[in-house]
């Protein structure tokens, strides 16, 4: 579990940074040597309220310690498709992650980024 940060996010005051739950949950991809993983993210921020799903790759071998990273993409609730990347490290009891992405744009042709970190710990 984590959180998720959206900037810029349309708001009373608008420019603020909200802060809400952001949490995963990891699946080893069959056949893939343990290097892959699919992971289903839910946010639980009121301005990204969304679950999708993202493949994680895990290198440079499948036993931590290593590096993690994946893409994704999920349906805003603002009509367009949001797309994000994570990036970050694993060890054998902790995975530590960002989570950046774009969301649609705000009408003036720039698409809205949002961040966050997640650490899961066994």
């Amino acid at each position: 579990m984590g959180h998720i940060l959206s900037r810029n996010e349309p708001s009373d005051n608008p420019g603020t940074v909200q802060s809400r739950r952001l949490t995963r949950l990891w699946c080893i991809t069959a056949e893939t040597g343990r290097h892959n993983f699919k992971t289903t993210i839910r946010s639980q921020n009121t301005w990204i309220p969304v679950t999708t799903t993202s493949n994680i790759v895990l290198t440079p071998t499948a036993d931590p310690p290593g590096q993690i990273g994946g893409t994704g993409h999920y349906n805003s609730p603002r009509g367009c498709t949001g797309d994000f990347v994570t990036t970050g490290n694993a060890t054998i009891n902790t995975i530590d992650a960002t989570f950046d992405g774009i969301d649609c744009d705000d009408g003036s042709g720039v698409r809205l980024p949002f961040s966050g970190r997640i650490r899961v710990t066994k």
